[in-house]
């Protein structure tokens, strides 16, 4: 986009040094339509901006409610780890408990 509108505006530029028409008003509606095609290019390019801009919002607001579901997925697998351990460490010693009194 933006090595588009260079390009742009460089080819208006050399229209202007080097353009065509002779004549001062010739010469003033090319420069007004110049005018108005950089106004065109420019009102296009900051509403592609704008655009970028919300979507850059949006993604990084996804990135925090993603960051604080993994923080609280994370902090209930250590939970659910320790629980775990703890059953197994139960289930062991009534295995024992039970071959102990066979």
């Amino acid at each position: 986009l933006i090595e588009n509108q260079k390009q742009q505006r460089l080819r208006l530029e050399d229209q202007r040094q080097y353009g065509g028409d002779s004549s001062m008003s010739g010469r003033s509606s090319r420069a007004q339509s110049d005018v108005d095609l950089v106004r065109q290019i420019e009102h296009k390019y900051r509403r592609d901006f704008e655009h970028l801009q919300e979507q850059l919002e949006i993604h990084v607001q996804t990135i925090g409610i993603l960051v604080a579901e993994k923080t609280d997925l994370s902090a209930k697998l250590s939970q659910s780890v320790k629980q775990y351990e703890r059953k197994q460490g139960e289930i062991d010693e009534i295995q024992g408990r039970l071959k102990a009194s066979r």
